[in-house]
């Protein structure tokens, strides 16, 4: 199924980078619809769960289809920093 540009899966994506003649990409959340409502979540174990789910989905999901085309950009939560920690 062909996605609307800028949205689709792996190999769509990376038509497209040949096509716009893209060396590599670094995806992210798009604010409005990930970190902007994660952040509303009041519990922080619950927010640094769903922040930790993003960031293990977009490393070891999406981007490791082709580490060097797929840089994946982080996000972070907004409680108790600390103890979100990377492995």
């Amino acid at each position: 199924m062909l996605r609307r540009p800028g949205t689709g899966d792996q190999a769509q994506r990376l038509r497209e980078q040949k096509q716009d003649k893209t060396d590599a990409e670094a995806p992210f959340p798009a604010v409005v619809m990930g970190p902007g409502h994660w952040m509303e979540v009041k519990d922080a174990a619950l927010q640094n769960a769903i922040f930790r789910g993003w960031m293990d989905w977009l490393a070891e999901g999406y981007s490791s289809h082709d580490r060097a085309r797929f840089i994946p950009m982080g996000a972070m939560p907004g409680t108790a920093v600390d103890f979100f920690q990377i492995d």
